[in-house]
């Protein structure tokens, strides 16, 4: 049983799913998990953790700089662990393999601008919950499914995550896990258990 820190920046809510249920699929597979909210809990380090796992949405073409700050302050301690990353993005649910691709070199600069290669990384498509966002970005919202997803437009909300390819990238990540012999206690934790 190993002790893995998800530490995720989410705007809109969707990002904090896919690391509720990232988290979800670890602790089935016996693992201890800390979820933390990095923009609530920036103090919250990797220290104590046998692993990390590290999530961000992107909005405007942009992962949150307090994430990029945060893996700058931790890039040492990350070196020395299991680690993975996601990215949650509209961009990834294109048809458009462009769009999937320009997601990917988003998620890419990130890490070089961080100096930091997690063993897996992922693009994961989000969603679209116009009742979370502010008038103009729901304007700005609507017109960018209208163009990509006529289908979805009209709706209030829309979901594109494949929760089984989230599941499975949890999965993977935990085959590379430490196993314990026996439980240790928690490292202090700003976030919930």
């Amino acid at each position: 049983m190993a002790e893995v820190l998800v530490v995720y920046w989410s705007q809109a809510g969707q990002t904090a799913a896919v690391a509720e249920r990232i988290g979800q699929t670890l602790r089935t597979l016996g693992h201890r998990v800390v979820l933390s909210a990095g923009h609530d809990h920036p103090e919250m380090g990797p220290e104590g953790f046998d692993a990390v796992v590290v999530g961000a949405s992107i909005h405007r073409g942009h992962h949150p700089a307090d994430l990029l700050r945060w893996l700058r302050a931790h890039r040492e301690p990350l070196r020395g662990l299991p680690t993975a990353f996601f990215s949650v993005s509209l961009s990834a649910a294109s048809t458009d393999p462009e769009e999937q691709r320009a997601a990917r070199r988003i998620m890419e600069q990130l890490l070089e601008e961080a100096q930091w290669q997690p063993r897996r990384s992922a693009s994961i498509a989000g969603a679209v919950h116009f009742g979370r966002y502010g008038l103009l970005t729901r304007w700005i919202m609507r017109a960018i499914i209208r163009r990509k997803d006529p289908a979805a437009a009209g709706r209030q909300d829309h979901e594109y995550t494949d929760w089984n390819a989230v599941e499975r990238f949890a999965t993977d990540f935990a085959a590379e896990l430490p196993q314990r012999a026996g439980p240790r206690p928690p490292p202090d934790a700003a976030g919930p258990p």
